[in-house]
């Protein structure tokens, strides 16, 4: 993660100071509230402007060449009413009991793994007055999906996956699918690992890749089973 404290860190004033106010309570509440409505016209034009900011942060930043895991705490009755497609920005941490301070007593905690070729913005040396937070921020075009709900004891801990919305080659998955009407598993293995590319050295492991594979399948209507998904592990030694 070196590549992207350095990034911020090497960010003009401009980008910094707005990092800066969107850690503040004005900035992220109601920043991430008209994003959440997808309601962009209750922004001001400082809203706007800034949000614009921070998208070409973003933009710019390096991936990450290694999946990290981080920490999000909700303050919420039940898992149920856990929104997982926000549209909007997401502040978590490094650090696991800064998580357990912004739960409830009961729920949750969002223990996120974020895959290889995310963008994050370590907000440490921005938001010096919370610098022992370790904040992480993570864009808003994503998609979190909960892998495993553990709720038998204390606080409800969930597993996820972040995947960052741009790590499919859309155009890709089009030419094949209408290039091959019927394809046998053998040449659909083929078709997944080709879209991934080198992309492919980047999981870690097999949970973060058929997460991967599975979201790519359901663009060429494409169904997984148990023996692709096996010969795709044997094949890559995962």
């Amino acid at each position: 993660m070196k590549k992207q404290i350095n990034y911020v860190n090497s960010l003009s004033d401009e980008y910094k100071n707005v990092l800066k106010w969107y850690t503040s309570d004005n900035g992220y509440r109601n920043l991430n509230y008209a994003l959440r409505k997808s309601n962009k016209k209750i922004l001001n034009k400082e809203f706007k402007d800034n949000l614009d900011l921070i998208d070409n942060i973003f933009l710019r930043a390096p991936k990450l060449e290694k999946s990290i895991v981080v920490y999000r705490g909700l303050n919420l009755e039940s898992h149920k009413d856990i929104n997982f497609n926000t549209n909007s920005f997401i502040s978590t941490t490094l650090d696991y009991e800064t998580s357990f301070n912004f739960s409830g007593t009961t729920c949750c905690i969002l223990k996120i793994n974020i895959s290889a070729g995310s963008k994050i913005l370590p907000l440490k040396t921005i938001a010096q007055d919370v610098s022992h937070e370790e904040e992480i921020l993570l864009d808003k075009y994503c998609k979190i999906l909960a892998t495993y709900i553990n709720d038998k004891k204390g606080v409800t801990l969930i597993d996820c996956v972040y995947i960052p919305e741009d790590s499919i080659d859309i155009e890709s998955i089009k030419d094949i699918k209408e290039s091959n009407i019927e394809l046998s598993n053998d040449k659909i293995i083929d078709s997944l690992l080709n879209i991934l590319g080198d992309e492919i050295e980047l999981y870690d492991t097999m949970e973060e890749l058929q997460i991967q594979l599975e979201d790519i399948a359901e663009k060429m209507d494409y169904k997984l089973n148990k023996d692709i998904l096996n010969k795709i592990k044997h094949k890559l030694n995962l």
